[in-house]
């Protein structure tokens, strides 16, 4: 994917940005439907993708 921005954005290897990919997760739980309740704090991770 960052190959398809890259190649009509940024043709130039020397002006491409840095790219970060991130995860977040939290607890929810389903009561029924349409109904949901907020268990949990949210986790985060973020890491440079590589060049």
């Amino acid at each position: 994917m960052i190959d398809e921005v890259n190649r009509p954005l940024f043709s130039h290897p020397t002006e491409r940005p840095n790219y970060v990919v991130s995860v977040i997760s939290h607890g929810v739980t389903l009561r029924k439907s349409f109904d949901i309740k907020h268990t949990g704090f949210a986790a985060r991770s973020l890491d440079p993708v590589p060049q």
